[in-house]
């Protein structure tokens, strides 16, 4: 088990639940990699999802460590992983099955167990050392936990930036490609298709809203 910090979730941020703790972090099993996270964005759904009072359901367990726009360097891999090796750069996004009829189709984003492995769990990757009573907090939220100093992903949800980036910095600044990014310029480049013949009307400016501005600008 490797140690480091997280920010842990055992509440709403209104109850001052969002904690900084010393963490262990279990080893990569098979298809798997070790993380050590050098940023990450924040998202409004981690926002929204770190506030909601607890429950039953599975998007309101805790404690748990949230975060999905993470981006590290690999420090270990677990057997059968290909897409990276220890010490490469790489950047973060959501959990897929990979097995479904629409992974298969190649619309992973729309893959039948994606709120089971994005929101689902708790998967108890995270142990608080600090917390007799609680001695394991739930990772693998969006496929990755990324308000960690170091997490547990699965293979699929790893992009490979050995050749994309040319330094820490770099690195850092990509991280939320993960997914405002994507979620942004996606909708208008690959979702709408939108071309220069068209009128594109966006409502906000957050992150989302202005990585569609750069996808509309990109399409002319």
């Amino acid at each position: 088990m490797s140690s480091g910090r997280a920010i842990v979730c055992h509440d709403t941020h209104a109850n001052g639940g969002w904690k900084m703790e010393e963490v262990g972090v279990r080893k990569p099993g098979e298809g798997e990699l070790l993380i050590e996270m050098v940023a990450s964005g924040v998202c409004h759904t981690d926002v929204l999802i770190g506030d909601l009072p607890g429950g039953d359901i599975d998007t309101c367990v805790s404690p748990r460590v949230l975060g999905h726009e993470g981006s590290g360097y690999v420090k270990e891999v677990g057997k059968g992983v290909t897409v990276a090796k220890a010490g490469d750069p790489v950047l973060l996004s959501f959990a897929f099955c990979k097995s479904c009829e629409l992974c298969k189709a190649d619309h992973v984003s729309n893959c039948n167990k994606f709120m089971d492995l994005n929101f689902g769990g708790p998967y108890k990757d995270f142990h608080l050392a600090s917390k007799g009573g609680e001695p394991e907090a739930g990772g693998g939220f969006f496929g990755q936990s990324s308000f960690a100093s170091l997490s547990v992903v699965r293979e699929c949800s790893v992009v490979n930036a050995k050749d994309l980036v040319r330094d820490k910095k770099e690195l850092e600044l990509f991280a939320p490609l993960g997914c405002g990014i994507q979620t942004g310029s996606g909708t208008v480049i690959n979702a709408a298709k939108a071309t220069k013949d068209d009128i594109v009307l966006i409502l906000g400016l957050g992150g989302v809203g202005l990585s569609a501005i750069m996808g509309a600008k990109v399409q002319g």
